[in-house]
């Protein structure tokens, strides 16, 4: 997201933004944010929501965490390894599906983080398998810090929401970075 933005100031120059990472909930209104850009399927019913695209997520681990412990190609194995859980998404229920069959784990994370970045940092350090969104790890598995596990299993799939608290107030710049993003993600699914 933070490339795109830089992007639309890069088009932009007179137009000052102030990029808060968070991924804590907070209040729009009373915190004085314009626009927020939320990973979630149950959007705030008190904002404006305009999807921009979906998050797919992977379970993945190093390739040295592995090594030590097995590969689980089982989501019932997962009880026997360190996982690492977003204390907002997974953090007591990993929910898994494969064709027909659906799985449901009520598991106690070793780990647990309400930073995403900190999840995955962890995860580079060989601390566990961590369920991460793709666009996070796509660089890390390709030059292969990171590998994927039980890949045939498929994991929730989230909507990427920009939100804001009112069409009616909301101000030319911010619209014009809204059109921006929707026109930027859309087809990215």
């Amino acid at each position: 997201m933070a490339l795109a933005v830089n992007e639309f100031l890069l088009a932009h120059p007179k137009l000052q933004v102030q990029f808060v990472l968070s991924d804590d909930t907070v209040n729009l209104v009373e915190e004085r944010i314009d626009l927020a850009i939320r990973i979630t399927n149950n959007p705030d019913p008190n904002l404006v929501a305009r999807k921009l695209g979906t998050c797919h997520s992977l379970l993945v681990a190093s390739p040295t965490y592995l090594a030590r412990f097995d590969t689980p190609t089982h989501p019932k194995e997962l009880e026997h390894h360190r996982y690492l859980s977003h204390s907002r998404v997974n953090r007591r229920e990993w929910k898994f599906a494969k064709g027909e069959e659906e799985i449901t784990l009520e598991l106690t994370s070793q780990f647990t983080s309400n930073d995403t970045t900190a999840l995955f940092n962890c995860t580079l350090a060989h601390g566990g398998i961590a369920m991460l969104p793709k666009y996070m790890v796509d660089e890390p598995l390709k030059t292969g810090l990171l590998k994927t596990v039980m890949s045939d299993w498929q994991l929730p799939v989230y909507n990427i929401y920009a939100m804001y608290p009112s069409r009616h107030k909301l101000p030319l710049s911010v619209r014009a970075l809204l059109d921006f993003l929707v026109a930027k993600f859309s087809g990215q699914d």
